[in-house]
């Protein structure tokens, strides 16, 4: 028979110990015309640089921590786009989304914990700034492959 005492200790155990490989961050990122975006970043806590996985959404960043993708090592980046819920600005489909990205993908690759390589991806709108951010001109500065679902 289970005993779900044991079975709840090992849980937060298990959870606890893998709580202090990650570093979970909500800050605002600046554009270059000064507007301030809510971005959500979980990366490993490690020194070692790591891939980035970039979300930029008008729908929302989760309020929880991404462990799928840091189990896989990789650091993931939420972005709200500009005058979406948390971020400032005024929203405008698809306006400024070249511009904003480029902002978001400088700022990950001049972080340490990134080596530069970003991977975007997203469905709906998330999948149409993915692809504007492949074909931006910043993408031939950096590597940024991405994946539309």
């Amino acid at each position: 028979m289970l005993n779900t005492k044991a079975v709840a200790l090992l849980l937060t155990f298990v959870l606890s110990a893998f709580a202090q490989q990650y570093i979970s961050e909500r800050i605002f990122v600046k554009t270059k015309d000064g507007v301030s975006l809510f971005t959500h970043i979980d990366r490993p806590n490690i020194t070692t640089p790591v891939k980035t996985l970039l979300e930029r959404t008008p729908y929302g960043c989760p309020d929880t921590v991404n462990y799928y993708w840091l189990s896989m090592g990789m650091a993931y980046v939420c972005q709200e786009f500009r005058g979406r819920l948390r971020s400032n600005g005024t929203f405008s489909l698809f306006e400024l989304e070249w511009s904003d990205a480029e902002d978001i993908i400088v700022y990950i690759t001049n972080q340490t914990w990134s080596n530069q390589d970003i991977r975007s991806f997203g469905y709906s709108a998330p999948s149409i700034a993915a692809y504007m951010e492949g074909i931006s001109p910043i993408s031939r500065k950096v590597h940024i492959d991405f994946i539309i679902l």
